[in-house]
């Protein structure tokens, strides 16, 4: 592979997690009316 296409994958497997994480959180998150760092917290606990 080249230094192309293994960025390519790498922004391709980045953008893919981040999707999946951000549709996960994303119900909770609205429906209780709390920012990213405030799930964090609260998900620590």
């Amino acid at each position: 592979m080249t230094d192309e296409s293994l960025l390519q994958a790498y922004v391709d497997a980045y953008f893919s997690t981040f999707k999946s994480i951000n549709e996960l959180i994303s119900a909770p998150m609205a429906k209780y009316h709390l920012s990213f760092e405030q799930f964090r917290i609260l998900s620590d606990i």
